[in-house]
């Protein structure tokens, strides 16, 4: 295909090019020309983070289980990349086919945070897809965008055909059917959106007005069908690279400013058994050695001990963690402290919010500083040396001795003896919620209090943090836009602005032009609201009642504490649970009896305490040499990325591998030194020492679990006190496929007995001598071996090479594979394999 052999072609010039390849584990690889559907999923950011989200997998999950349709995904190009695409003119392609994502039916966007929003244009641009919807013509996709940020699609209105409110795991199956009956009738591009159109839950500016009322779509339960099984794998390092099971969908604790404890009601929770399942057949598939439980109030799950304790139980052999993204400070006890550290202490996250009791009250957290402070000292008691805090300033009626009482409360704290790691954001009023009408604090208030709590948190054990005010202010802009806002977004676009999210590419001097230059008065958005007046978002209906949120906020001015539903009476906020079979006492108590019959099973002691077994003595360990090839698939794939690949292959395999001793165990596996990236590779070699012996024909079957690229091609016992492949590796022979005249080049290098170049070197130009690197050159078919000294420091073989030939390897003017590792005796080389 023409546009994979372009994408070939700029990958070896960019950053990271292996997060634009195409060669993840479990990835779903369908028959384009057999698909009557074709939807493409695409994440407004860098593929490191859009590859943690669990959303866009679900919905991968479920498209590619219909067999009419196909479902594939794309990242934003970061901005090597995209200067590269805009200069040869190649569109931004989906991952698994490297298709334009201009040739699909369908083009949805998460849209995650409203500091994508440029990204979300940047995308459509790079894709040869016009920005706006009433600039798109028949060929080009529908585009539909979903997600948290629904909550308000004003500001990216003009941008999308449709939006997706709510749950997206029925929705997308409908959206599927009705494109593939509009596919089947011939029908034009406007008659396929007024299909959708009809679709509950599914928002279309152009044809809805702000009158109609635009209902959230919700599942009643959480499918283990629509969980993402088996997970895509990376082969790069990702933000959040572990295995994630969403536990609970929703929460009834009824904090004023959470957005996602509003629209994501109500409660689901998934049983025990569904979890366990998940999680054992999630790390049979990937080889993570991480559990992550997804929920906004993890710890609320019922039984949650019982769960990390089951999840424990099946894990532990494996030397698996389970990991929690944030806890209740109200939940977390000695028996949780101790089953979450029981293979390894992940970081400990609690989110007071707020410093002071009143304004905790304020905000319905429902958190004494006695809580805080007990949970500091059981960490503590526990071998944490470290917890991160999370609060927020610019809260609704936050005074002076608020943020006096977070400098105290966090003091005490550290007063324990344990670091605490303070990071502070400044609050953003969302949609939907009760602090929807309420004014965000201006720029230079914010700072202030960012600079008081700045010279209070000064401590030896305090480190404080902060969200950068500015970037916040412009949050709270675009999250209570309304459709006017779209030109300050384009023109922001325009002027460059993208990535707004990192602090290296955010420019709040591009944003504050835009903002000017489209007319836009920003106090407008960040101000107080009348609550009489109608709000830009109204006629997005996500189930809890105008009235209710009004009430709360209330409530909130008052200092007043509403209980969570869910273990007290109705607080009467429009869901419904009850009508929807979702109440408290129907859901929890499921759940709990799925896990009083689990329990039961399990326990075969008839009501007597379980003897604990004596330990078998340690077996004796064996130790193995492996030598394998990384072709053309992975050779973009970075040592380290390398080193992960190869030990989440063994824990596929189930190999026995043996671990380090002490505080924090390490497989005990070694590899060779680094090939270089874009090079491939014959003769790549790794040792691995097991717990008990094993053969090489079992060592072997590590090649079913390899990603293609990788082929292990000989297996070798060694002694333990073998030496080790750095210390045998003294040369390597690189082939180097090139057309031009190999003899001239080996005849100069032997005239001369100095060959100087100039490389950078640590952003430092310098002189290296390759005569004094390379051993030998010896003539080949197709080109020549430059036989190197592994143990001289100096140039790398690209540039060896380019000085040699006078061409640009990353040009593709000469192409280096790496034969074998040697070792060197009297002059004489000896393959590794056969030390």
């Amino acid at each position: 295909m023409q546009n994979s052999s372009h994408i070939e072609g700029i990958l070896p010039l960019i950053n990271k090019p292996g997060r634009y390849t195409n060669n993840e584990l479990n990835a779903v690889h369908k028959d384009w020309d057999q698909a009557e559907v074709r939807l493409a999923l695409a994440f407004p950011d860098l593929y490191e983070i859009g590859m943690s989200g669990l959303g866009l997998a679900i919905l991968y999950t479920i498209v590619n289980k219909l067999p009419y349709a196909l479902a594939e995904r794309s990242y934003s190009a970061d901005i090597d990349l995209e200067a590269k695409l805009r200069e040869q003119n190649i569109p931004l392609w989906a991952w698994e086919s490297k298709r334009p994502l201009k040739d699909f039916d369908i083009l949805g966007i998460t849209l995650q945070t409203e500091l994508g929003y440029t990204n979300v244009l940047n995308m459509l641009d790079l894709a040869q897809v016009p920005i706006r919807s009433i600039d798109r013509r028949e060929g080009h996709p529908i585009v539909i965008g979903g997600g948290s940020c629904c909550a308000n699609p004003e500001p990216m209105a003009p941008f999308f055909d449709c939006f997706v409110i709510g749950d997206g795991e029925e929705v997308i199956i409908e959206i599927c059917q009705a494109m593939r009956e509009a596919k089947k009738n011939k029908e034009d591009r406007k008659q396929k959106i007024e299909r959708l159109a009809k679709i509950s839950g599914v928002y279309v500016p152009a044809i809805h007005s702000s009158s109609d009322s635009i209902k959230k779509r919700t599942i009643p339960n959480l499918k283990i069908e629509d969980a993402p099984h088996p997970p895509i794998v990376p082969l790069v390092e990702v933000t959040h690279d572990r295995f994630t099971v969403e536990i609970t969908r929703g929460c009834t604790r009824g904090c004023r400013f959470c957005q996602a404890g509003m629209i994501y009601r109500p409660v689901r929770y998934r049983s025990q058994e569904d979890i366990v399942k998940l999680a054992k057949e999630g790390i049979a598939a990937s080889g993570w050695d991480d559990i992550s439980l997804l929920s906004l109030s993890t710890n609320d799950y019922p039984d949650f001990l019982g769960l990390l304790n089951k999840l424990n139980g099946c894990f532990a052999s494996r030397r698996v963690s389970i990991s929690v993204p944030s806890l209740r400070l109200d939940s977390f006890n000695q028996e949780v402290a101790l089953a979450l550290k029981k293979i390894k202490k992940s970081g400990l996250t609690f989110a007071p919010e707020a410093g002071s009791q009143r304004l905790r009250d304020v905000i319905n957290k429902g958190l004494s500083d006695d809580d805080l402070l007990a949970v500091i000292k059981l960490a503590k008691g526990n071998g944490w040396k470290m917890v991160k805090l999370y609060f927020m300033i610019g809260l609704p009626t936050e005074t002076q001795e608020d943020l006096d009482a977070m400098i105290a409360l966090c003091r005490k704290a550290a007063g324990f003896g344990i670091s605490i790691k303070v990071a502070v954001s400044p609050f953003v009023p969302k949609p939907q919620t009760p602090f929807q009408w309420e004014a965000q604090d201006d720029l230079q208030v914010i700072r202030d209090k960012i600079g008081h709590l700045n010279k209070g948190l000064k401590s030896a054990r305090v480190q404080f943090k902060w969200h950068d005010p500015e970037s916040s202010a412009l949050e709270g802009i675009l999250s209570r836009g309304d459709r006017k806002l779209s030109a300050a977004i384009e023109a922001a676009w325009r002027k460059g602005c993208k990535f707004d999210q990192w602090s290296e590419h955010f420019s709040w001097l591009k944003w504050q032009e835009a903002l000017t230059e489209s007319g836009t008065d920003s106090a407008i958005y960040t101000g107080a609201r009348d609550t009489g007046q109608p709000l830009a978002w109204g006629h997005i209906d996500y189930g809890v009642k105008q009235q209710f949120l009004l009430a709360e906020r209330e409530r909130a001015h008052q200092n007043f504490v509403t209980p969570d539903c869910r273990i007290g009476d109705c607080t009467g906020c429009g869901i419904g649970c009850r009508a929807a079979g979702l109440s408290k006492d129907e859901n929890v108590q499921e759940v709990e009896k799925v896990q009083k019959i689990e329990k039961n099973a399990e326990d075969d002691g008839f009501g007597r305490a379980r003897k604990m077994l004596p330990q078998a003595a340690p077996l004796a360990k064996t130790r193995f040499r492996l030598k394998y090839t990384k072709g053309p698939e992975i050779k973009f794939i970075s040592h380290l990325d390398m080193t992960r690949v190869w030990l989440r292959a063994i824990s596929r395999a189930r190999l026995p591998i043996a671990y380090s001793q002490g505080f924090s165990p390490h497989p005990k596996v070694s590899f060779g030194p680094p090939l270089p990236l874009g090079i491939t590779s014959r003769g790549e070699y790794m040792d691995i020492q097991l717990d008990r012996p094993a053969s090489a024909e079992s060592i072997n079957d590590l090649n079913k679990h390899l990603p293609r690229g990788m082929e292990i091609s000989a297996v070798k016992p060694i002694m333990s006190n073998a030496r080790s492949i750095s210390e045998l590796a003294e040369a390597a022979d690189y082939m180097v496929k090139w057309q031009g005249d190999a003899a001239a080049i080996r005849s100069k290098f032997e005239d001369q007995p100095a060959w100087p170049i100039r490389i950078m070197k640590k952003s430092l130009l310098i002189e290296a001598d390759i005569r004094k690197q390379v051993m030998d050159i010896i003539l080949a078919e197709g080109g020549f071996i430059v036989r190197l000294k592994m143990n001289v420091s100096g140039a790398k073989i690209g540039q060896i090479v380019n000085a040699l030939t006078g061409q640009d390897i990353e040009k593709g003017q000469a192409i280096i594979e790496r034969i074998d590792l040697y070792s060197v005796a009297n002059k004489n080389v000896r393959s590794i394999a056969d030390g």
